[in-house]
């Protein structure tokens, strides 16, 4: 599944959800690194995203950048979906990608925890971890790998993937580093014409 190179830096073209899963699974072979995504996932941060990741990261609260998130992910990938929930005393922030089930899936969720992570750490202290992962695909031979990354418990098999913080938890409104940005979701709409898959 190689990529045409006609394609590379083309900006009107979209990855399908397959294809982008496959081209994990095919990095994740080439270098012989069954978990491709946990070796990526320190280097992977929301503000080099391009325009959506300016976008989402200029929120000056917490709720605000997820709620920015919420509102430019159709624009990243037409059918992700994300949701906040409160259930007792946890907030769970719950992602639906099209291409859970698909192999090099786990690659894909790995990453798309780590940037969410990206955008809660500027408001919570240093150190600050959260309650658990849930990740819905099987469970690895080897988990140690992702509680070392994520330092909390991380759960397989579970219904969809989700970040759970405790309700308690005590959130910056103003951190130091928040970027301004003069992306709009006009903006995004336009880069993303037609709709990502």
């Amino acid at each position: 599944m190689d990529v045409p190179e006609a394609v590379i830096g083309r900006r009107d073209l979209f990855i399908t959800h397959r294809a982008f899963c496959g081209i994990l699974e095919q990095g994740a072979r080439a270098a012989g690194d069954a978990h491709f995504g946990l070796s990526l996932a320190p280097t992977l941060h929301i503000r080099t995203w391009g325009p959506f990741g300016r976008y989402v990261s200029a929120g000056h609260s917490a709720t605000a950048a997820l709620r920015r998130l919420m509102l430019a992910l159709p624009y990243h990938g037409a059918h992700d979906r994300m949701e906040m929930r409160a259930v007792g005393d946890e907030i769970r922030f719950h992602c639906d990608i099209p291409s859970s089930g698909m192999i090099g899936y786990p690659h894909y969720a790995v990453a798309a925890v780590r940037y969410i992570g990206s955008i809660i750490a500027p408001f919570v202290p240093t150190g600050w971890t959260p309650m658990r992962i849930e990740f819905d695909f099987p469970k690895p031979s080897e988990t140690n790998g992702y509680e070392d990354l994520f330092q909390c418990p991380v759960i397989f098999d579970a219904p969809r993937w989700a970040i759970v913080i405790g309700r308690e938890t005590e959130f910056a409104r103003q951190p130091v580093g928040v970027p301004e940005s003069d992306i709009t979701p006009s903006d995004l709409h336009r880069l993303a014409n037609p709709a990502a898959p």
